[in-house]
């Protein structure tokens, strides 16, 4: 497969590839490995390759940068306001958020991108206002901390039908299709992370 696409797309600077997504199951010094084999496999600029982090991405990225074999490549972090629940904690302060985000991303900012973050979208939260709730306190925390440290942000799902974290949904109405986004405070964090200012 790997071999295919990189035919069709390896010399496109605008592509980005992704070995494996959420890796869970690998020890720390299997999935470098992985990872080193899958580089000297293929011929693609390493600046253009996403390494998720230890088990579902979640955990941290810091084993991977201290490899020097994984040089020069982009390191991917997960991180779910639902998260909360695994920690065992009910409602997590927007610094204890930042503080998560801090632990995964470690000393390579430089190098992270927020591959996957997202918080219900379809509830009706506005998470412009502060308000001591878990999911306004961590998308919050999320679009402030990814804005201030430069790392790359992917929001996820931008849309998936039945998923009420999507921040699009779509009507079919005479075979067109029309997105509507379910939550501007949500967009506006979103857009926020990336450095464009809220209105």
């Amino acid at each position: 497969m790997w071999s295919t696409v990189i035919k069709k797309y390896g010399n496109n600077p605008n592509c980005y590839f992704e070995p494996i997504n959420e890796p869970y199951g690998y020890n720390t010094k299997d999935l470098r490995n992985l990872y080193h084999d899958w580089l000297t496999s293929f011929n693609i600029p390493k600046k253009n390759v996403i390494l998720d982090g230890i088990g579902l991405a979640a955990l941290y990225i810091n084993p991977l940068g201290d490899d020097k074999r994984l040089d020069g490549t982009m390191l991917a972090v997960h991180c779910y306001a639902f998260y909360a629940g695994y920690v065992h904690i009910n409602a997590l302060t927007e610094t204890g958020w930042s503080n998560i985000l801090t632990f995964e991303i470690g000393k390579y900012s430089d190098r992270a991108i927020i591959t996957e973050w997202g918080a219900p979208m379809k509830s009706g939260l506005d998470y412009l206002v502060k308000k001591s709730k878990n999911d306004i306190n961590y998308v919050r925390a999320m679009s402030k901390k990814i804005n201030t440290i430069g790392a790359g942000s992917v929001y996820w799902p931008g849309l998936r039908d039945g998923d009420s974290y999507s921040l699009m949904e779509k009507k079919v109405t005479n075979k067109q299709i029309i997105l509507k986004v379910t939550n501007q405070s949500g967009l506006e964090k979103l857009q926020e992370s990336w450095g464009m200012p809220i209105h």
